[in-house]
């Protein structure tokens, strides 16, 4: 049985080289082609940046003088949804929330005295249309900073 199927093997295999050799010949010389030049990919525009977030009652260069909390509010224009604020000071993760508004300490017990920077790091959806912005995946991220003293006396 094995040896039939050899001995047929060995008879056809001349004719299937010749016969993928002529389909492959035609395939080629059919005209069908592809412009390389031609790119298929767009760039998506980069959408608009509409969103903001504030601070009540804490402007640029305030004096603290005894610790406080404070209310922060994002705003989306409608457009953007919003997802975190990650508080800083002086560069160190200092509180964090999901939430659009909330309030947060600012506990000036543990900051010398001096001069320090509250930098609020806000992410929110980037409204840009893509796949990533459907799914939930792509994010635009803004920093917003305060400086501000410390007085203690």
């Amino acid at each position: 049985m094995y040896r039939n199927l050899i001995s047929l093997m060995v008879r056809w295999w001349p004719n299937l080289r010749i016969q993928f050799l002529v389909g492959t010949l035609i395939l080629l010389n059919s005209g069908c082609s592809y412009d390389f030049e031609v790119d298929s990919f767009y760039e998506v525009p980069e959408p608009e940046n509409q969103a903001s977030i504030e601070v009540e009652n804490f402007l640029d260069g305030i004096v603290l003088t005894t610790s406080g909390v404070f209310v922060y509010k994002f705003e989306g224009n409608g457009v953007h949804d919003f997802w975190e604020v990650i508080f800083y000071i002086d560069d160190k993760p200092y509180y964090s929330k999901k939430a659009y508004w909330a309030q947060f300490p600012v506990n000036i017990e543990d900051l010398s005295e001096g001069q320090h920077i509250l930098k609020l790091e806000y992410t929110f959806s980037s409204n840009s249309g893509s796949l990533g912005d459907f799914f939930g995946d792509e994010s635009l991220t803004n920093i917003r900073e305060y400086n501000f003293i410390v007085d203690q006396n």
